[in-house]
């Protein structure tokens, strides 16, 4: 097959860039100098500090001891030599995502500096049950999450109003101090006086009564009360800046590679993302700026060793958060009959391929096609040892691509999930051929250029297209079982459901994204909500939108397999997203899923129509985009895989922001391994300065599963996965 050096070898100098819309780039633009990204994975030796301690050393009895941890190398993000370098690294050091929690307001920091109080409010007499347990109550749930304050509503009234309360030290506190401006304080009192006294007003209606003085706890249950809080007391002291006149036994220095990271915009002004660390690990920690190094001062010797060890762990999720998406596009080799040297790019106009998706999707592109004349005997010979050679190197580079990211996700504290979608395979930036089409051989190299942008169009098709999909699966008995172990039968699997809110947010929350589940309840039809997540979109993150005009994801990975003689692609996405400070979901945040719930169909018209979501669209949070998942879940026999029928319903925000329902549904096809989901969901409830308890390997995410009717006796548990996709895709070309 013809190649093209001299074609390459100007292509390999242009810049990376990314456009929304479908775009060319021609073979005589002018040649700039690549950006060359520098990737260095978090297990890599030479990319790690050195952060062990020497064999036998110990902090001498009664003595001082200096921890010192050498520079670290981590993971960077990638930047261009030259001239151009400062302003790059700028650029670097700004579109850094922050580690999640909370952020001190000009009250907070404050106090952390030792200001005196500017306010208090005096708790009433019977205050000895609000101890800690009470203060976390919230609508009527304790709250839950590793890292969230007992004290959480004193919190959340200090975050909304400005202000900053802190919390009593023992129960005989009656005085709560308040930090802030005249007007914060007196907000803050009104706040506090309406939840003691919504606190009252419960308790009668649940027939108990405001704690009277004559029923004070025990002896033994005060004690034990008083201790939590002086204990959760002294942890705070960590939080605080050292006094200047206090002495430490040990003392510690963590260096840092402060080109690539602003801490203060990372972890906030006063540091105060590694708050978990310093009350864990009863350390203080300082940033030294001019050294380029963190300071931690304590007097517990393996408290400051565990200390740095998650601070390190920290910086590895610091790079795993702002390492660029990993992008890798892979050709699936056509069989010697379906082979042709070239391929097409053809547009939406007058395609026939396009007439499966809904015109008012958010799609921009071109479709790739095998063209052309069919080969030779002889040349059909030479593409079958080809096309073993493509098809391993494909295997190897995907391999090699989720080996990188499941590295940095280890890391990566938030809600993170793998999935394969089904779909068009849609050029959405690529290079123009020099004739009217590519040759196989260019098209494969143009793909693995960085400017080249491709992705799934996640539709399979209208409703008569999934009716004879399902009826499909709903026969191969061999293959599947229900879903759900309580469904019996393949036709009568139920739709799972869930839903997506997209908000526009306001200037301090910025845009964030509600996800609900929703689960039926035994022995009836209706359904309640089962889990209710609350993310944020961080800088990092995806910035256009998808085919429902909802904002996309962050992508840790996208892998695009495309079918080219069969028209359909499959991509493999690693998606993750930051959850948002308990702090910052308010009263009406909460109301609003209070008011959704889902309208089940009448028995005479059920097997017609699905569950729809219901909600009240409410102007006050700005919804952007809302889309209905209602999942058909078939489970492959023998395995943990699960093949998913989704039925999309989306509303999109119009003129004068006005949701704009679709009257066509949209349907798309999935497939996971159940397991994936178990193995990430600890991630979303890390501490700062820990990892996921999970080997980051493919027999980890790919175990070899047990014989069943898919796969061969030989293969690992990777290739199960392939071949598992490959009976997923004839499923869909119906062969």
């Amino acid at each position: 097959m013809p190649s093209s050096t001299s074609s390459l070898s100007t292509l390999s100098s242009l810049i990376d860039f990314e456009q929304q819309n479908a775009a060319e780039w021609d073979l005589e633009a002018p040649a700039c100098r690549p950006q060359k990204p520098v990737f260095q994975e978090p297990g890599d030796p030479k990319a790690s500090s050195d952060a062990r301690l020497r064999p036998g050393l110990s902090a001498p009895p009664g003595g001082n001891i200096n921890l010192r941890v050498r520079k670290t190398t981590f993971p960077q993000r990638p930047y261009v030599t030259g001239s151009r370098n400062a302003q790059a690294l700028s650029s670097v050091r700004k579109a850094a995502d922050k580690l999640p929690g909370e952020r001190d307001n000009e009250a907070k920091a404050a106090w952390r500096k030792r200001a005196p109080p500017t306010g208090s409010y005096e708790l009433p007499s019977e205050h000895d049950r609000i101890d800690s347990r009470v203060f976390r109550k919230q609508h009527g749930a304790m709250t839950r999450g590793s890292e969230r304050s007992p004290y959480f509503i004193l919190e959340q009234i200090g975050s909304q109003i400005g202000a900053y309360i802190e919390p009593p030290s023992n129960l005989s506190t009656r005085l709560l101090k308040i930090w802030g401006t005249e007007i914060q304080v007196q907000a803050a009192k009104l706040a506090l006086h309406n939840w003691i006294q919504a606190q009252k007003q419960a308790r009668l209606a649940s027939g108990a009564r405001w704690a009277k003085p004559n029923t004070e706890p025990s002896a033994r249950k005060r004690t034990a009360i008083d201790n939590k809080m002086e204990q959760e007391a002294w942890g705070r002291t960590f939080r605080r800046n050292p006094r200047d006149t206090e002495d430490f036994t040990a003392t510690g220095i963590f260096q840092y590679p402060s080109k690539e990271y602003d801490l203060r915009a990372i972890l906030g002004p006063n540091l105060e993302a590694f708050d978990q660390i310093k009350v864990d690990c009863d350390c203080h920690v300082v940033l030294q700026e001019k050294m380029s190094a963190l300071k931690l001062f304590s007097n517990n010797f393996a408290g400051l060793t565990e200390a740095i060890g998650r601070i390190k762990v920290a910086f590895c999720e610091m790079a795993s958060r702002n390492n660029k998406p990993r992008r890798l596009y892979l050709i699936e080799p056509p069989t010697p009959e379906t082979f042709r040297n070239e391929i097409e790019l053809e547009s939406q106009k007058g395609s026939p391929y396009w007439a499966k998706l809904d015109e008012r999707l958010n799609i921009h592109g071109v479709i790739p096609i095998v063209a052309g004349p069919k080969p030779t005997p002889e040349d059909m010979v030479l593409w079958e040892s080809d096309r073993r050679d493509l098809s391993f190197e494909n295997h190897q580079s995907l391999k090699h691509a989720i080996m990188n990211v499941l590295a940095d996700l280890r890391f990566y504290r938030g809600h993170c999930q793998m999935r394969v979608h089904f779909g068009l395979p849609v050029l959405t930036t690529y290079k123009k051929p020099a004739g009217e089409r590519h040759t196989f051989e260019e098209f494969a190299s143009m793909l693995k250029l960085s400017p080249a942008r491709a992705e799934v169009v996640k539709c399979i098709g209208n409703s008569e297209t999934a009716a004879a999909l399902m009826s499909q699966c709903c026969q191969s008995t061999d293959m599947f079982v229900p879903g759900d172990a309580m469904t019996h039968a393949l036709e009568d699997i139920k739709p799972v459901l869930s839903a997506t809110f997209d908000f526009t947010g306001s200037n301090a929350s910025g845009p964030f994204r509600l996800e609900l589940e929703f689960k039926k309840v035994e022995d009836d039809d209706e359904y309640e909500v089962s889990a209710v997540r609350w993310l944020k979109h961080t800088v990092t993150g995806g910035h256009d939108p998808d085919i429902f005009g909802a904002r996309k994801p962050r992508m840790a990975l996208e892998a695009v397999t495309m079918n080219l003689d069969k028209k359909i692609g499959w991509q493999l996405e690693v998606t993750t997203a930051t959850k948002m400070e308990a702090s910052k979901v308010t009263p009406e945040m909460h109301d609003f899923v209070k008011l959704v719930y889902v309208e089940v169909p009448q028995p005479s018209t059920a097997k017609e129509a699905h569950p729809k979501v219901i909600f009240l669209h409410t102007s006050a949070l700005g919804i952007k985009s809302f889309v209905q998942q209602s999942k058909f879940q078939y489970l492959l026999v023998d395995s943990d895989y699960i093949w998913e029928i989704t039925k999309y319903e989306y509303s999109t925000q119009g003129l004068g922001g006005v949701l704009c329902t679709s009257s066509d549904a949209i349907w798309g096809a999935s497939f996971y391994n159940s397991q994936w989901d178990t193995t990430l969901k600890g991630q979303v409830d890390l501490g700062v300065g820990k990892a996921g308890e999970w080997l980051p390997d493919l027999y980890t995410f790919f175990p070899r599963g047990r014989v069943s009717p898919m796969v061969s006796m030989t293969n690992n548990g990777f290739e199960e996965f392939v071949e598992k996709i490959e009976a997923m895709t004839k499923l869909l070309t119906n062969e």
